[in-house]
């Protein structure tokens, strides 16, 4: 375990450092955060002073209040403010929930490891809102496989999510790697499932952490 007092504060060796050491410190605090990903974790707050270097130099992560698993986030894009919203307000003019994170733009993607029991066809889907035009899409791919192709997420609303996704998918047992990828932002989204055609429980279903 590391404690505060032992470590320099990101921010402040970020103040003083030079051009090289600047580079470092930023590429291993991406890392870090990947390494924090990686076990499910994410940090809640990603601002610098919440990071920290050890006396060799490496980057780690130690202020744990605002932490939450990963999959219990959903990442969301910051609708437009409707006309007379004052931007800078402290009243936000959109829909928050507990575990909604926002920001998300296009060609962010998320992707989840899928254990499939058997080989057979399967429907994958992704609950998805979005207000804006048609143009707003999305795919899915399997294992680097676009298995979708495009898909609209028009539903409306920003609160009107609906299951979008493509039946009959074939899929192969074994470990699977479902990716979501935004073509075309901003669209909701906040769960995805893996279900065999004909089935009605999902063998994966996840609450995404992607941004609407």
């Amino acid at each position: 375990m590391y404690i505060e007092r032992r470590l320099a504060p990101l921010n402040i060796h970020l103040r003083d450092a030079d051009a090289g050491a600047t580079t470092r410190a930023i590429r291993d605090y991406g890392n870090a955060i990947k390494e924090l990903a990686a076990i499910n974790i994410f940090a809640g707050d990603l601002l610098f002073k919440n990071f920290g270097l050890t006396r060799y130099g490496r980057v780690v992560f130690y202020d744990y209040d605002e932490i939450e698993y990963l999959t219990d986030c959903r990442f969301r894009t910051i609708p437009k403010a409707p006309a007379g919203a004052d931007d800078m307000s402290g009243e936000v003019w959109y829909p928050v929930g507990p575990h909604d994170i926002v920001n998300f733009q296009t060609g962010e993607w998320l992707a989840y490891t899928v254990n499939v029991p058997q080989s057979g066809k399967y429907d994958i889907g992704a609950r998805v809102a979005s207000k804006y035009s048609s143009s707003t899409a999305f795919h899915i791919e399997v294992d680097g496989v676009d298995v979708t192709g495009p898909i609209t997420a028009d539903t409306g609303s920003w609160t009107g999510f609906q299951w979008l996704g493509k039946q009959g998918v074939d899929l192969a047992a074994g470990t699977r790697v479902v990716k979501i990828v935004a073509d075309k932002e901003y669209f909701g989204l906040n769960a995805l499932r893996v279900l065999a055609s004909a089935a009605t429980t999902p063998i994966e279903k996840y609450i995404a952490c992607v941004h609407e």
